[in-house]
């Protein structure tokens, strides 16, 4: 059996794209109403990854952080 994937190019919404290593920052997708995708800079690479932690189902962004 054979899959083909199509990739496809997308934009994030960002006000500030300066990460260093370690710093993760949620992003919007244009065009994409009520996505998002958390970037995160590890090792001087970029990640993208789902914005939600599966353990605890809140925002990654928000994961060690008190109020």
């Amino acid at each position: 059996m054979t899959a083909t994937i199509q990739q496809k190019e997308y934009k994030l919404k960002l006000d500030n794209f300066d990460l260093k290593n370690g710093d993760k920052v949620e992003a919007e997708i244009d065009g994409v109403e009520g996505s998002k995708v958390l970037l995160l800079k590890a090792n001087s690479q970029l990640r993208a990854l789902g914005p939600k932690c599966t353990h605890y189902g809140t925002a990654i962004t928000r994961v060690g952080k008190t109020a």
